[in-house]
């Protein structure tokens, strides 16, 4: 071995014991960084500074995080922080927890030294909200017989789980959590249920002078069979009647809108008149004929593999595993609470952590500043899986969230009546299959209050909604979202409504495609519902995006320099003040909402901060504020589908469209308009008008020239028309997920 080679050799020996020697195993930890452990395998009386026991089981990690906390307090109250901060390492197991593990103000770390608790570099750490069961045994009871079809009984297992400790099994309610939940296979297993897959419907609703509306308001009753049942329905078949047991079974349906689901419990089953009756409190909306429901937690029902049930008088479960018992660990959810909980806090980070098998939150962070829940996997819950509320500065990235009973992500933050910014944060996150157990309004983020930002996010597969905004002056960039709505109808990938004054919100630089919407009134992309106003909607790209960009009768809005691809339509303005929701505006009609200008007034419109920010709020009673003024809808191109809705006899000396490309008319099948100086589409069947105004707009029969369309491949070629109508290229190559410290891997197409 030559000179060089020995050096060579010596000096990456040395580095090596540097590693060993000062960060305890090459775990990434920095140099004057203080380092406590916990273990499974660990002793709350050891130092906790020791990543595993020494030979002489003498010292070691601590065993709990509770200790931990305690040992970062004590070392706070010693002095400063020492420079560089404090990690605490989890390492690898499933830590149970009977309570919420709490970091308040004191726990803190500051900017140049923060407090970290993490897993151990590349260790699996779970912290769960539920109990392994076990004792599985045949299911041979004289509770199931007659009521399981025997060709199953052998597939079904029991397992006691009073016998285990476990009594507290909570309850299902209207719009809440489902109580009690069993996983397996780290996936969450469906209570027996009726139909396996699917929805059945309503037969009818039985009018016998008990039809009643409850002050529902004349648009909600559009669409509709004219018949709502507040207290019983029929059925069709014969299933129900075999039902032994109906205390505990509750049906699942969207009872009258396809936006709005609910959990109701069964009263009585009256097979001869295939009649049920449901407790009180009834459904919202009532009950309509031909709407979709099934019924749940039923032992008869357990039928197919993954079905559960839990006779709760007893507390034995019955399961019928996909895979054997011994493949993989149950667990069933415990902890009502959040699993951990920061309040007030600055400068901690919970990093690359699963949170899972619980009945309520993942993390919740309240107040505080610069708190970061990076690259953490928070899946198997029953509750939103991550809320931030307050403080500033707040975040959460490179997070994967799935398999959630309810949204995945909740940020709040900034003050509405000073406008003050927020500046709280949801990035890098890959968000997907949430909304598992209440299907609306349980969206992948929600935001509200002032100035917060969700970028970059990867969201698909759910019932409802993306992204639901309240508030003003969020950035919503840079995000992909495909496969929402895949239950309901009249929802928006994106969605906000009913109020004039949540304004500056700027929607830039996202990819909303594959949008499904089956329900009534289908699917819109970014969905401007009730007068939303003063919205910017830039450089976005919508593909079968069903319709993409929707103003549902606000003001000042802009949508600009996007592309469309095969929406139908690619732009849509109506002035629904003026048609079917009048009684917003109109104090003459029986019934009169004023919600819109109790709002106006809450956020005091005509003072500072709101009357300089947003002078057009002082102009806007000038008018008739039922119509959509000052919409702009400039330099888009739109390729196939339909390119341009106006409703409620709109025309533009309202709404503004102007230097837009429209690629392939064929598919939009435009038709001159004589003595007119725009080209006009109309639907005989539902009197929609689509209208091009020539004012700058350049129709053309080809291809606007993309790059691949074939392939979904948007961006456009330097010789393509719509440059030289001001349109500006989307760096859409920068848009979804992105590999940084906390997300080391991005997702398969797939």
């Amino acid at each position: 071995m030559g000179v060089n080679m020995k050096k060579h050799y010596r000096i990456v020996l040395y580095y090596i014991l540097i590693c060993v020697v000062t960060i305890g195993g090459c775990a990434g930890i920095k140099r004057n960084e203080t380092v406590f452990y916990v273990s499974l395998s660990g002793n709350d009386s050891w130092s906790g500074k020791l990543s595993e026991p020494n030979t002489g089981r003498t010292d070691g990690p601590f065993a709990t995080p509770e200790k931990a906390r305690e040992a970062v307090r004590t070392l706070k109250q010693s002095g400063t922080l020492p420079e560089g901060g404090v990690t605490v390492y989890l390492r690898e197991g499933a830590y149970p927890l009977s309570e919420t593990f709490k970091l308040i103000a004191v726990d803190s770390g500051t900017e140049t030294a923060p407090v970290v608790w993490s897993a151990f570099h590349g260790e699996k750490v779970q912290l769960i909200g539920g109990i392994e069961v076990t004792g599985f045994k045949p299911a041979d009871s004289r509770f199931v017989t007659g009521r399981i079809d025997e060709a199953y009984l052998n597939k079904i297992l029991k397992a006691d789980l009073k016998a285990q400790g476990i009594r507290h099994y909570g309850v299902i309610t209207n719009r809440g959590g489902p109580g009690m939940e069993l996983f397996f296979q780290d996936k969450r297993m469906t209570l027996a249920r009726w139909p396996n897959d699917g929805w059945v419907k309503i037969a009818d609703v039985p009018q016998d002078g008990e039809l009643v509306f409850k002050g529902v308001l004349p648009h909600m009753r559009h669409g509709i069979p004219a018949g709502r049942h507040y207290g019983r329905f029929t059925y069709e078949g014969s299933r129900p009647d075999r039902w032994s047991d109906i205390h505990e079974v509750y049906l699942h349906g969207y009872w009258v809108w396809d936006w709005y689901d609910e959990f109701l419990n069964i009263e009585s089953i009256d097979p001869v008149k295939k009649e049920i009756t449901l407790r009180e409190p009834h459904s919202n909306y009532g009950y309509c004929k031909d709407q979709r429901y099934y019924a749940l937690n039923i032992l008869e029902e357990l039928d197919s593999p993954g079905e559960w049930f839990l006779d709760r008088s007893d507390g034995v479960m019955y399961f019928w595993p996909p895979a054997p018992v011994s493949d993989s660990r149950a667990y069933v959810s415990i902890l009502e609470e959040p699993l951990l909980s920061l309040e007030n806090t600055e400068y901690i980070t919970i990093r690359e952590i699963i949170l899972e098998f619980s009945r309520g939150s993942g993390i919740t962070v309240t107040g505080g500043a610069h708190n970061l829940i990076a690259g953490c996997t928070l899946r198997n819950l029953g509750k939103i899986a991550a809320v931030i509320d307050g403080g500033t500065g707040n975040g959460i990235t490179g997070c994967d969230i799935y398999g959630i009973a309810a949204g995945g992500i909740k940020i709040n933050g900034g003050d509405r009546a000073t406008l003050t910014y927020g500046n709280n944060f949801a990035v890098n996150n890959h968000i997907h299959h949430y909304s598992e157990w209440i299907r609306t309004y349980q969206s992948a983020i929600g935001i509200s209050g002032v100035g917060n930002r969700i970028a970059h996010n990867l969201i698909h597969d759910a019932p409802h909604s993306g992204i639901i905004l309240n508030g003003n002056e969020h950035i919503i960039e840079f995000n992909e979202l495909h496969t929402l709505a895949q239950q309901t109808g009249d929802v928006g990938a994106f969605y906000m409504g009913r109020d004039w004054t949540q304004r500056g919100n700027v929607i830039r630089h996202n990819y909303f495609h594959d949008l499904l919407g089956p329900g009534l009134h289908g699917v819109m992309a970014v969905y401007l519902d009730d007068w939303s106003s003063g919205t910017t909607i830039y450089g976005n790209v919508f593909y079968k995006a069903g319709r993409a960009a929707f103003i549902g009768g606000g003001r000042d809005n802009v949508v600009e320099n996007n592309i469309f691809v095969e929406c139908a339509p690619s732009a849509h303005v109506d002035a629904r003040g003026l048609g079917w929701a009048k009684y917003y505006f109109d104090k003459t009609m029986d019934i009169y909402v004023n919600t819109l200008f109790d709002r106006m007034d809450a956020m005091k419109y005509d003072e500072p901060p709101y009357s300089t920010k947003y002078p057009e709020l002082l102009t806007l009673y000038d008018d008739d504020p039922a119509v959509p003024g000052n919409n702009r809808i400039i330099r888009n191109i739109s390729y196939g589908g339909r390119w341009l809705d106006l409703y409620d006899g709109l025309d533009f000396s309202v709404v503004a469209v102007e230097n837009n490309l429209i690629a392939d008319p064929d598919l939009c099948k435009w038709q001159e308009v004589p003595g007119k100086e725009f080209k006009v589409h109309r639907n005989g069947d539902k009197g929609i008008t689509d209208i091009l105004k020539s004012d700058g707009n350049v129709v053309i029969d080809t291809d606007p020239g993309f790059i691949d369309a074939e392939n979904g491949d948007f961006r456009l070629k330097e010789d393509s028309p719509a440059f030289k109508l001001g349109f500006k290229r989307i760096p859409i190559e920068k848009i979804g997920l992105f590999i940084d410290e906390y997300r080391v891997m991005l997702p398969s197409k797939n």
